[in-house]
């Protein structure tokens, strides 16, 4: 009904597949998005190793009724390992945080302004998550203005995770790269032969 709320999860194929930008424009015209969250690809395993995401809307009460920032995030660590297998994980579990993140967004994100929402909620990858080769953003406040821009996807990787947001390296680190790279290939050629 008119200002109900829905939370399902979905794969990846609604929110990004361009033969379903249209469907994607007719959800942004009739829901106020208001996050989209991406899970580990095994969050669901054995049943299913689809790729899924939590995506969170409100059904608008007019067609002039519209929110303006979306919430983005990445778990990439459930507590459990990124495997069909799914036993405990070395690494922390991003899932507390998301949450404790989400729940003050839906409390202020009516009140606030993109620039408010942004100093509150963005966050980078710590530097424990870019030894392991994450990039970018944990969460962001994208603006829906951005979405209609890129033909109306709602893939987090695409805003938070893209390859222009890599860090460039110091010359150390990647001479450090490459280094273990050529250690890598060594030790492969050593066991093959």
């Amino acid at each position: 009904k008119p200002g109900g709320r829905m939370a399902i999860i979905i794969n990846d194929g609604p929110l990004e597949n361009p033969t379903l930008s249209r469907f994607r424009s007719k959800l942004i015209s009739d829901l106020n998005i208001i996050a989209v969250i991406s899970l580990p690809k095994y969050s669901f395993a054995p049943y299913t190793q689809e790729k899924t995401y939590v995506f969170i809307a409100d059904k608008k009460i007019s067609k002039t009724d519209k929110n303006e920032n979306i919430f983005m995030s990445m778990v990439d660590y459930d507590g459990f390992s990124n495997n069909g297998k799914r036993f405990k994980s070395k690494y922390d579990d991003d899932l507390p945080e998301v949450e404790d993140r989400l729940i003050s967004f839906l409390n202020t994100y009516k009140m606030k302004t993109y620039d408010e929402l942004s100093s509150l909620y963005n966050k980078k990858v710590n530097n424990e998550e870019r030894n392991a080769g994450l990039f970018g953003y944990k969460c962001k406040i994208i603006k829906l203005e951005e979405i209609i821009k890129n033909d109306n996807v709602l893939l987090t990787e695409k805003y938070l995770r893209s390859s222009t947001m890599k860090e460039s390296l110091t010359i150390r680190e990647a001479v450090n790269e490459i280094q273990q790279l050529i250690n890598e290939i060594r030790g492969i050629v050593i066991n093959e032969n």
